[in-house]
Order: C-alpha cells, then structure tokens, then sequence
C-alpha cells in the first residue's frame, strides 16, 4: 500500500516500510533526502523514483552502520511523481516503528 504525502512544507517522520508518494505541484527542481535508522541492521533499502524510474538507491547499511542517508534533486514537471520506497529483505523489518526515517522533499530550489 502507498501512503500520499501531500504537505511538503516540514520534514515527515516515516516508522514503516511503505511507498511514500507526492505529486509536483510545481515546474521546478526538487530536492528528495531521507535518513534511515534501524537496530539492529538488517536487509533494508532504499529507492527514490521519479515517474517510476528509479532516481537514487541505497542498499542494506554494512554491519558496522547504523543507518542510511540518501539524497537527489529531482527536475520535476507539474504533476510528475516522486517516490520514496523503503523496502526489506528481512521478515523482521515488516513489523510497526522498526525503521525509523526522516523523509524531506523541497520544492523550487535554485540550485
């Protein structure tokens, strides 16, 4: 199932594995960043796509990391998709606020 994010003005706290989606209200660059933090480390990953083509990935962290960060900027048209996937290869990762992530998208950046 895919959670809408439809208010972009803060940053949005994510505590499951899920598609988090939002639709450019604007022409403009779009600047997608999340950190990931789990205990312990397991088989998770990240994707960020725009429009269904994949953007940015990260796989599952080492056994030395606690947590993933990933970033892009987008060049988004009016109405294109951005999303964010957080997915796992472990069973365990399945269950409520095992994952804990911060997920920002801004828009208009000039950069």
């Amino acid at each position: 199932m895919a959670t809408i994010i439809t208010d972009i003005a803060s940053s949005k706290v994510l505590s499951n594995l899920d598609t988090y989606n939002h639709t450019a209200a604007l022409n403009a660059m779009y600047k997608v960043s999340i950190q990931v933090s789990e205990t312990p480390i397991s088989g998770l990953s990240v994707v960020i796509q725009q429009n269904g083509s994949t953007k940015a990935t990260a796989a599952a962290p080492a056994a030395s990391q606690s947590h993933i960060e990933l970033q892009t900027v987008l060049n988004c048209a009016v109405n294109d998709v951005i999303s964010v996937i957080l997915s796992s290869s472990t069973p365990e990762d399945q269950k409520l606020n095992r994952v804990k992530a911060i997920l920002s998208i801004d828009a208009g950046l000039s950069t």
